[in-house]
């Protein structure tokens, strides 16, 4: 996609790049802005379009760091046609840029701006890359009464010291902007209505051109008006369009920073036969000749078949949520492309003010005194951590990675706690959070609200959760406003491992062409999903239905934290406890600024562009930290280094942290060695002999580090690392609103039983639970299994049955007391970690029958655990069920 106001040079340049990276000619199509946004319009917004049947002509208002105004037109017979360029403004958004700059420059004056500009230019575009994120955060819901707050290099105070021999409030109160503009530490506070004020005269600019171009006879016609681009997502631009034009029907899409994008996709669905272009129709041929191809154009891959039974015949798109102990994300695709080409799904994409882009976000949310929503992810992240600095978080509610804390859940009332110590209702923080993701996911799609069977929604929960836990995930599901008839919960791995089954049958492997296929009846796999706070190995096996069966799992507390955890450890050792607790402190989001710069560098450590000759990587290092040292400890940082031992291996140069490359390889050394090491204890179970095949998937997988780790400590056993590991489990989850699931049983969590009696045995059982009755010693509380930890369930298998007699002789009814248990070594009803589950009381016949005993077994259909009771003698059978998330437990 491409500015209308290209010359054919500049197109021919693209080209040539684009063939130069490889992308075939007649592959590649250029489409103009104008022209993307004008397919947006046609096919995205059929609602606002439904009373217009004949000829339309409209405006495409498209703002970003420049301005763009196209004439637009609709024919009667639905086909597109004219594209003319009515006005460019070189001044959009970044007009905005150069009024907050002229701020800078009225304080310190233009010479020393661009001395700084020179000596610190990342620090310099650090400051507008946090301003640009402070104009997208500036929206009709901020609060009036707050100031806008602006991250500051310290550098930048410092260096104003240094030259200027002045403070920068003092510089500030001799300027016009003396009562809106506050420096604080770190940080530059513009109050609303100053801060409004760098967009009204752009917004007006925009406006006045619309009107003198709508003056010209020939635009009478125009009825509408089409806002997009990214500066077309501001209020103050909207209100100000608006209000001039009350005649005119104004469009704006939801997110109008992507429209022109989501439009430009249409190029690739044939839409060319319903569009007339007003270009030569032989243009692009004699660009074609013009350049010369460098590359054979790659075979497509086959599509992979889908799943066609989707849980409502009206649904229209399938999407899936990830709720992770770490990242949180979704991806959504609809139904026609399902049946296409269901792994094609769309995902978001996450930033942060450093350029972290990830497309996941953290799993962190923070609301306010009254727990109403404030932010989710990185914004969350970044907002606590300016409420931090500024000692104003103390009332707000902060939940990073909540997730995390999620083990054993056995009740609807459970609470959760946040940085804080204060607590919330556990379900009531998973909605908010369900909210707010499901509602990004409609704004993706384009869709302001669902209708009742719109989309089909699959929900993934992390696999170490219990089924009380999964049931709350329903609850709170049904909470943010979910139908309940359109959602599924499934665990992370079995959405992973139906992504690895749907591709690899379909799709050959660069390295396996020559090798026995992955699934056949028999055949055994494991799944590595190495995440961000955990590492859980889940072994599979194919059934003879062609449906798979859960045979191990194991979670352990390894993953890409411990990473993080080891850097961190490095900065104490750089900078002491002293110094970080401090910056923690004072600095907060420069602390979290720098764990995030390292997140970017260990993503691609160890890929092929590592391999080139770098001895040392690069972190940009926050000039606070160093000030937070110099003046704490008041030495050189540089004899610090050589102290801690990592002389001639690690060096502070120009704000950039400088780590040679053993050093940081070593970072990953603990976590991958305990990853090899758990999976190969794993690996010797006899349950697990022949498997041949490793699936490798999460956020951690993706590290090239251990992706060679592995394949280094399993030579003998097939490594297959998912295209995107990180995604699979979201990919393979929109296969899974299908009617029909893949999966057929899994493991049992808990050891399950009734509290009974048993002959005593002084051997082995405990003197003080020793109980007389009728001349007989008994052991009373004894747990008798039904249910082991790790027996395979599935909804239409009962356990063993398991025969229980009547004690005393005048006994008319029997009462078990149900528990579960993680230990599966248990033996008595009241040891530590048994729960109590339930009770049911059944009737014994009272006759000297041999048959007045009964008989149990349970089965297993989520939430409820099912006890089925039956009577020998008749054949007779009851049931009782039990919810696992009963409110009484």
């Amino acid at each position: 996609m491409i500015p209308k106001i290209w010359s054919d040079a500049k197109k021919l340049l693209i080209e040539k790049a684009a063939v130069e990276a490889g992308i075939p000619i007649d592959q590649l199509t250029l489409v103009s802005e104008p022209e993307a946004a004008m397919l947006w319009y046609k096919h995205f917004n059929k609602e606002q379009r439904s009373n217009d049947q004949n000829a339309c002509k409209y405006i495409a208002l498209d703002t970003g760091g420049s301005v763009d105004i196209t004439l637009c037109q609709h024919t009667s017979n639905g086909k597109l046609t004219k594209v003319d360029i009515v006005e460019s403004l070189q001044s959009g958004s970044i007009g905005v840029d150069q009024a907050f700059e002229k701020i800078l420059t009225d304080i310190v004056g233009e010479d020393f701006v661009e001395q700084y500009k020179q000596k610190h230019p990342k620090e310099y575009a650090n400051i507008f890359r946090n301003f640009e994120v402070r104009k997208r955060l500036f929206t009709r819901e901020f609060p009036t009464n707050q100031k806008i707050t602006l991250k500051i290099p310290v550098s930048f105070a410092e260096e104003c010291r240094f030259r200027l021999s002045t403070d920068l409030n003092l510089l500030t109160n001799n300027t016009k902007h003396r009562d809106t503009v506050f420096w604080g530490k770190g940080k530059l506070y513009i109050n609303y209505s100053a801060f409004k004020r760098l967009f009204e005269p752009i917004c007006e600019d925009i406006m006045q051109q619309m009107q003198e171009m709508l003056n010209q006879t020939y635009l009478k016609e125009v009825n509408t008006i089409l806002m997009v681009g990214g500066f077309s997502d501001n209020f103050i631009l909207q209100d100000v369009i608006k209000n001039a034009f009350p005649e005119l029907t104004v469009i704006i899409p939801n997110n109008a920073e992507l429209a022109v994008m989501e439009g430009a996709l249409l190029f690739q669905q044939n839409c060319f036969d319903k569009y007339e272009k007003m270009d030569d129709p032989d243009e692009k041929q004699r660009r074609k000749q013009q350049i010369k191809q460098t590359k054979e154009n790659q075979p497509i891959p086959p599509a992979c078949s889908s799943c066609s039974s989707i849980i409502k015949d009206r649904t229209q798109f399938v999407a899936s949520i990830e709720m992770g102990n770490s990242f949180s994300g979704y991806a959504f695709i609809s139904t026609n492309d399902l049946n296409r080409d269901p792994l094609q799904s769309m995902t978001s994409f996450w930033c942060t003010e450093k350029g972290l882009k990830t497309s996941k976000v953290p799993s962190t949310l923070l609301l306010d005194k009254d727990k109403m929503f404030v932010a989710f992810g990185y914004e969350a992240e970044a907002k606590y951590m300016e409420l931090r600095d500024e000692k104003e978080h103390f009332d707000y509610y902060y939940f990073p990675r909540f997730l995390s804390k999620f083990h054993d859940i056995y009740t609807a009332h459970e609470v959760i706690t946040d940085d804080m110590g204060k607590q919330m209702p556990t379900v009531d923080v998973l909605s908010i959070a369900i909210k707010y993701l499901y509602t990004h996911c409609l704004n993706a799609m384009n869709l302001e609200r669902a209708s009742f069977g719109d989309i089909a929604w699959v929900f993934i929960v992390p696999s170490h959760l219990n089924d009380a836990a999964i049931h709350l995930f329903r609850m709170a599901a049904e909470k943010a406003g979910i139908c309940q008839n359109n959602t599924k919960i499934e665990l992370k791995s079995d959405a992973a491992s139906i992504y690895f089954c749907s591709i690899l049958p379909k799709r050959k492997l660069p390295d396996e062409e020559e090798k026995d296929p992955f699934f056949y009846s028999g055949s055994k796999y494991l799944l590595l999903d190495a995440g961000g706070m955990t590492l859980e190995l889940t072994a599979f096996e194919v059934l003879p239905n062609g449906k798979i069966m859960e045979l191990v799992k194991r979670i352990h507390g390894v993953g890409g934290i411990t990473l993080e955890n080891t850097f961190k450890e490095f900065l104490r050792k750089i900078f002491g406890d002293l110094v970080l607790k401090k910056y923690y402190a004072e600095y907060s989001d420069d602390y979290l600024d720098l764990l995030r710069e390292f997140e970017i560098k260990k993503r691609t450590f160890g890929s092929r562009i590592n391999e080139l000759p770098v001895k040392r990587i690069s972190l940009n290092l926050p000039y606070s930290i160093i000030h937070v040292y110099e003046y704490t400890i008041g030495e050189d940082l540089k004899s610090r280094i050589n102290e801690a031992g990592y002389k001639d291996r690690i060096k502070v140069q120009c704000s950039k942290l400088f780590i040679d490359h053993a050093t940081f390889n070593s970072f990953f050394q603990h976590a991958c060695h305990e990853t090899i090491r758990y999976v190969k204890t794993l690996l010797t179970s006899s349950k697990l002999s022949g498997i041949v095949t490793i699936f490798m998937v999460g956020g951690f997988s993706e590290s090239p580090i251990l992706q060679n780790a592995m394949k280094d400590a399993f030579p003998k056993y097939r490594i297959v690392v998912a295209e995107e590991p990180s995604l699979a489990a979201l990919k393979g989850a929109v296969l899974m609103a299908g009617e029909t699931p893949i999966k057929d049983r899994r493991l049992s969590r808990y050891t399950f039983g009734v509290d009974t009696f048993q002959i005593f045995n002084p051997s082995i059982h405990n003197p003080m639970k020793k109980k007389t009755i009728c001349g007989v010693d008994y052991c009373r509380d004894i747990f008798t299994k039904l249910v082991r930890c790790g027996d395979s369930l599935s909804a239409e298998t009962h356990s063993s049955q398991v025969t229980y007699i009547p004690i005393y002789p005048n006994q008319t009814e029997i009462s078990f007391g149900i528990y579960k248990s993680k230990n599966p070594g248990i033996l008595y009803i009241d040891e530590p970690g048994c729960i109590y589950v339930g009770k049911v009381t059944v009737h014994t016949p009272l006759t000297s029958s041999k048959y007045r005993c009964v008989k149990c077994s349970m089965r297993f259909k989520t939430p409820e655990l099912i006890l089925t009771v039956v009577y020998p003698e008749t054949g007779k059978m009851i049931t009782a069920s039990f919810d696992l998330l009963d409110e009484y437990m």
